[in-house]
C-alpha cells in the first residue's frame, strides 16, 4: 500500500476566483508545486493561482486517481490539473482506461 503523503507550498494568495493547478501524482511529482510556485513568484505581476500538490509514493495509477477523486471532482473549468502518473505501472492499457475513465467522469 502506498504512503500518503502531501506536499507544502510557499504560501501563495487564494480567495474564491483565485483560479488553481493541482499537482497529484506517485513520486514524480515531489516537488513540483513547490517549484512552480517559486518560479511564478519570480514572475512580475504574475497571474495569482493557489497551487497545490498531493503526492502518493510508489502508488499505482489506480491508486493515485481513487484517492484523489474528489478534489479532481471540485477543480472548476478555469483550473488546472496536472497528473503524473504510470512510474509504478506496467502495462499501459491500463493506464489508458484509467485517465479515460477519468476524462468521461469530467465530462
Amino acid at each position: 500500500m502506498a504512503n500518503n503523503s502531501k506536499e507544502t507550498t510557499p504560501t501563495v494568495s487564494f480567495n474564491e476566483q483565485s483560479q488553481r493547478i493541482v499537482i497529484i501524482g506517485d513520486q514524480t511529482a515531489r516537488n513540483m508545486a513547490t517549484s512552480l510556485a517559486q518560479t511564478r513568484s519570480n514572475y512580475k505581476n504574475p497571474k495569482k493561482y493557489f497551487i497545490s500538490g498531493i503526492v502518493y509514493p510508489n502508488a499505482s495509477i489506480e491508486h493515485v486517481i481513487q484517492c484523489s477523486k474528489i478534489m479532481i471532482e471540485e477543480l472548476q473549468e478555469d483550473d488546472w490539473l496536472v497528473l503524473c502518473l504510470g512510474s509504478n505501472d506496467s502495462n499501459p492499457i491500463k493506464i489508458g482506461m484509467e485517465l479515460s475513465s477519468l476524462l468521461k467522469r469530467q465530462n
